[in-house]
């Protein structure tokens, strides 16, 4: 988990900027190799890669809300085009599944 850093508020694609890039930096911090998508219209917002194992990763910016869950403000497709949710808020980066759980792939 990154250190809390906190956000700015301002336009909406700033701010998915900033979570990717929070998420970037927690997951090197990880040890895994990240690339970022270029392109807005990408099915996912990073590639990660450990020891042979290749995941896609979609960031979302979140807030918390009662009893420990968190609100998305976009839903997530019925297909989704990702292996790993990164879900930051508050300056802190949450992984479903659990990234923890992969590091030994």
């Amino acid at each position: 988990m990154v250190d809390k850093i906190p956000q700015r508020k301002g336009h909406s694609c700033e701010k998915g900027a900033e979570s990717e890039l929070l998420a970037a930096s927690d997951l090197l911090r990880r040890g895994w190799f990240v690339f970022r998508s270029v392109s807005h219209s990408s099915p996912c917002d990073l590639v990660i890669l450990k020891h042979g194992g290749i995941f896609r990763v979609e960031v979302k910016s979140g807030s918390p809300v009662h009893a420990g869950k968190i609100s998305l403000k976009k839903q997530d497709e019925i297909e989704p085009a990702y292996d790993i949710l990164a879900v930051v808020w508050g300056g802190q980066v949450t992984y479903h599944p659990n990234i923890d759980a992969l590091d030994g792939w």
